[in-house]
Protein backbone atom coordinates (compact mmCIF):
# COMPACT_ATOMS: atom_id res chain seq x y z
CA UNK A 1 0.00 0.00 0.00
CA UNK A 2 2.88 2.34 -0.80
CA UNK A 3 0.82 4.57 -3.12
CA UNK A 4 -2.02 4.86 -0.60
CA UNK A 5 0.41 5.78 2.17
CA UNK A 6 2.11 8.36 -0.06
CA UNK A 7 -1.29 9.81 -0.98
CA UNK A 8 -2.14 10.20 2.68
CA UNK A 9 1.14 12.00 3.41
CA UNK A 10 1.57 14.10 0.25
CA UNK A 11 -2.08 15.23 -0.01
CA UNK A 12 -1.53 17.15 3.23
CA UNK A 13 1.13 19.19 1.38
CA UNK A 14 -1.34 20.31 -1.26
CA UNK A 15 -4.53 21.90 0.11
CA UNK A 16 -6.22 21.93 -3.32
CA UNK A 17 -6.29 18.12 -3.33
CA UNK A 18 -9.46 16.46 -2.06
CA UNK A 19 -8.00 14.02 0.48
CA UNK A 20 -11.01 11.70 0.54
CA UNK A 21 -11.04 11.43 -3.25
CA UNK A 22 -7.30 10.79 -3.60
CA UNK A 23 -7.35 8.19 -0.82
CA UNK A 24 -10.23 6.37 -2.48
CA UNK A 25 -8.35 6.48 -5.80
CA UNK A 26 -5.17 5.20 -4.14
CA UNK A 27 -6.95 2.28 -2.49
CA UNK A 28 -8.67 1.41 -5.76
CA UNK A 29 -5.29 1.53 -7.51
CA UNK A 30 -3.80 -0.79 -4.87
CA UNK A 31 -6.61 -3.33 -5.31
CA UNK A 32 -6.16 -3.26 -9.08
CA UNK A 33 -2.36 -3.52 -8.78
CA UNK A 34 -2.78 -6.57 -6.55
CA UNK A 35 -4.49 -8.24 -9.50
CA UNK A 36 -2.35 -6.95 -12.39
CA UNK A 37 0.91 -5.93 -10.71
CA UNK A 38 2.62 -2.56 -10.86
CA UNK A 39 4.23 -1.79 -14.18
CA UNK A 40 6.59 0.74 -15.72
CA UNK A 41 6.87 1.85 -19.35
CA UNK A 42 10.01 -0.30 -19.57
CA UNK A 43 8.42 -3.64 -18.65
CA UNK A 44 7.36 -4.63 -22.18
CA UNK A 45 10.85 -3.89 -23.50
CA UNK A 46 12.51 -5.90 -20.74
CA UNK A 47 10.19 -8.85 -21.36
CA UNK A 48 10.91 -8.83 -25.10
CA UNK A 49 14.67 -8.54 -24.72
CA UNK A 50 15.47 -10.75 -21.73
CA UNK A 51 19.02 -11.43 -22.92
CA UNK A 52 19.72 -7.71 -23.11
CA UNK A 53 18.06 -6.94 -19.77
CA UNK A 54 21.33 -6.18 -17.95
CA UNK A 55 22.44 -3.80 -20.72
CA UNK A 56 19.03 -2.13 -20.93
CA UNK A 57 18.90 -1.56 -17.18
CA UNK A 58 22.21 0.30 -17.24
CA UNK A 59 21.03 2.78 -19.86
CA UNK A 60 18.69 5.70 -19.68
CA UNK A 61 15.93 4.74 -22.08
CA UNK A 62 13.86 7.35 -23.82
CA UNK A 63 10.77 5.89 -25.40
CA UNK A 64 9.08 7.71 -28.26
CA UNK A 65 5.72 9.21 -27.27
CA UNK A 66 3.93 6.91 -29.72
CA UNK A 67 5.43 3.83 -28.08
CA UNK A 68 4.60 5.13 -24.58
CA UNK A 69 1.01 5.74 -25.66
CA UNK A 70 0.75 2.23 -27.09
CA UNK A 71 2.12 0.70 -23.88
CA UNK A 72 -0.16 2.88 -21.76
CA UNK A 73 -3.26 1.89 -23.72
CA UNK A 74 -2.46 -1.82 -23.49
CA UNK A 75 -1.89 -1.59 -19.72
CA UNK A 76 -4.98 0.60 -19.31
CA UNK A 77 -7.18 -2.02 -20.98
CA UNK A 78 -5.68 -4.85 -18.91
CA UNK A 79 -6.19 -2.95 -15.66
CA UNK A 80 -9.69 -1.83 -16.64
CA UNK A 81 -10.74 -5.46 -17.21
CA UNK A 82 -9.28 -6.36 -13.81
CA UNK A 83 -11.11 -3.54 -12.00
CA UNK A 84 -14.37 -4.33 -13.78
CA UNK A 85 -13.99 -7.99 -12.80
CA UNK A 86 -13.22 -7.14 -9.20
CA UNK A 87 -16.22 -4.80 -8.93
CA UNK A 88 -18.72 -6.92 -10.86
CA UNK A 89 -20.61 -8.08 -7.75
CA UNK A 90 -20.62 -4.77 -5.91
CA UNK A 91 -23.85 -2.79 -5.57
CA UNK A 92 -24.36 -0.73 -8.73
CA UNK A 93 -23.74 2.69 -7.17
CA UNK A 94 -20.50 1.59 -5.49
CA UNK A 95 -19.34 -0.25 -8.62
CA UNK A 96 -19.87 2.91 -10.68
CA UNK A 97 -17.99 5.05 -8.15
CA UNK A 98 -15.02 2.66 -8.06
CA UNK A 99 -14.84 2.45 -11.85
CA UNK A 100 -15.25 6.22 -12.22
CA UNK A 101 -12.48 6.96 -9.71
CA UNK A 102 -10.15 4.37 -11.24
CA UNK A 103 -10.72 5.82 -14.71
CA UNK A 104 -10.18 9.35 -13.39
CA UNK A 105 -6.86 8.26 -11.90
CA UNK A 106 -5.57 6.33 -14.92
CA UNK A 107 -6.56 9.04 -17.42
CA UNK A 108 -5.55 11.85 -15.05
CA UNK A 109 -8.88 13.60 -15.53
CA UNK A 110 -8.72 15.54 -12.25
CA UNK A 111 -5.98 17.16 -10.20
CA UNK A 112 -6.26 14.20 -7.80
CA UNK A 113 -5.81 11.72 -10.67
CA UNK A 114 -2.76 13.57 -11.97
CA UNK A 115 -1.26 13.89 -8.49
CA UNK A 116 -1.80 10.19 -7.75
CA UNK A 117 -0.25 9.18 -11.08
CA UNK A 118 2.88 11.08 -10.09
CA UNK A 119 2.87 9.40 -6.67
CA UNK A 120 2.60 6.01 -8.36
CA UNK A 121 5.77 6.76 -10.33
CA UNK A 122 7.52 7.68 -7.08
CA UNK A 123 6.30 4.48 -5.41
CA UNK A 124 7.77 2.33 -8.19
CA UNK A 125 11.03 4.30 -8.04
CA UNK A 126 11.08 3.99 -4.24
CA UNK A 127 10.74 0.20 -4.47
CA UNK A 128 13.54 0.19 -7.05
CA UNK A 129 15.82 2.17 -4.75
CA UNK A 130 15.10 -0.23 -1.88
CA UNK A 131 15.78 -3.20 -4.17
CA UNK A 132 19.09 -1.63 -5.23
CA UNK A 133 20.14 -1.51 -1.58
CA UNK A 134 19.90 -5.32 -1.56
CA UNK A 135 20.98 -6.03 -5.15
CA UNK A 136 23.88 -3.66 -5.86
CA UNK A 137 24.02 -4.51 -9.60
CA UNK A 138 20.44 -3.30 -10.12
CA UNK A 139 20.26 0.02 -11.96
CA UNK A 140 17.58 2.52 -11.08
CA UNK A 141 18.49 4.79 -14.00
CA UNK A 142 15.45 3.88 -16.14
CA UNK A 143 13.17 4.46 -13.15
CA UNK A 144 14.77 7.84 -12.46
CA UNK A 145 14.34 8.75 -16.12
CA UNK A 146 10.67 7.79 -15.95
CA UNK A 147 10.23 9.80 -12.75
CA UNK A 148 11.92 12.91 -14.09
CA UNK A 149 9.81 12.76 -17.25
CA UNK A 150 6.52 12.22 -15.44
CA UNK A 151 6.67 14.29 -12.28
CA UNK A 152 6.10 18.02 -12.14
CA UNK A 153 4.56 18.51 -8.69
CA UNK A 154 7.05 20.56 -6.58
CA UNK A 155 6.46 18.68 -3.30
CA UNK A 156 7.07 15.36 -5.04
CA UNK A 157 10.17 16.67 -6.83
CA UNK A 158 11.50 17.78 -3.44
CA UNK A 159 10.97 14.26 -2.12
CA UNK A 160 12.91 12.90 -5.12
CA UNK A 161 15.92 14.95 -3.99
CA UNK A 162 15.73 13.25 -0.59
CA UNK A 163 15.29 9.83 -2.21
CA UNK A 164 18.37 10.44 -4.38
CA UNK A 165 20.43 11.23 -1.28
CA UNK A 166 19.15 8.07 0.39
CA UNK A 167 20.09 6.02 -2.66
CA UNK A 168 23.62 7.44 -2.66
CA UNK A 169 23.80 6.48 0.89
Amino acid sequence: FTVATMALVFAKEKPSINEEKILKMALIHEIGAAKTGDTTPYDPILKRKKREKEKILTQMLRLPEKEKAKIFWKEYQKEKRAIEGLTRKLPEKLRQEVNFLWDDYRLQKSSEGKFLSQLNIVAVLFRGVLYKKEEKSFSTLPLWEWALEGIEEPSILKFLETLKQYEKG
